[in-house]
């Protein structure tokens, strides 16, 4: 098994996890910057992740999961 192939079993690792709709809270707001900012709030943490983006409101959204996702994953990795 090659190194990079690891890697890459872990970046899906985080990807794939499931986070309950309960334990997150969205933002949505417009400014005059980015029309489309979104923020989730992690309510057990308090892991605050903010995106921006100029289209839709779905841009923002899935970058802020995957971050929140990311830094989860890691955060259980540090335990």
């Amino acid at each position: 098994m090659s190194q990079g192939y690891n890697k890459n079993a872990e970046k899906q690792r985080f990807r794939d996890m499931v986070i309950p709709e309960d334990d997150i809270e969205w933002l949505l707001e417009k400014n005059k910057k980015f029309p489309y900012h979104a923020t989730v709030i992690h309510k057990p943490t308090g892991i605050r992740v903010e995106q921006a983006g100029e289209r839709t409101w779905s841009d923002p959204k899935a970058a802020c999961l995957e971050e929140l996702k990311f830094r989860l994953f890691e955060q259980r990795k540090e335990v």
